[in-house]
């Protein structure tokens, strides 16, 4: 994957945010996880570990629920966990899910014609 992202400043630095799917048994596709992570703000090769999650329902009957038909919730605007909106996301009861790895090369352009420090 090649992906290309602007900046003009360290302010508003590129994330990136993921969404792990499995499919279960009877080939539905089943929420995994979700994750996010800022982007390296260095030039050159780097391994990202973001570390998984999803939300857990904290009542009996959305246990059950869960646990009888496979699945888990859902957010239902899932950019709110990259968003500077921290305070919605630490009501949120989750269950860590493991973490998922990516290799990045971060190629940096024109900084210093912005006047941008690294």
């Amino acid at each position: 994957m090649d992906l290309h992202f602007g900046a003009r400043g360290i302010q508003g630095w590129p994330q990136i945010m993921i969404q792990v799917y499995l499919v279960d048994s009877n080939g539905r596709r089943v929420l995994y996880g979700y994750g996010s992570s800022i982007l390296p703000i260095t030039a050159g090769y780097e391994e990202v570990e973001i570390g998984t999650w999803r939300p857990a329902d904290q009542s009996i009957r959305g246990r059950l629920k869960s646990y009888l038909l496979d699945s888990s919730p859902e957010l239902a605007e899932p950019e709110t966990i990259i968003s500077s909106a921290t305070q919605q996301r630490q009501q949120l009861a989750a269950e860590a899910m493991g973490y998922v790895k990516i290799k990045l090369y971060t190629v940096l352009r024109n900084f210093k014609k912005y006047g941008i420090e690294t």
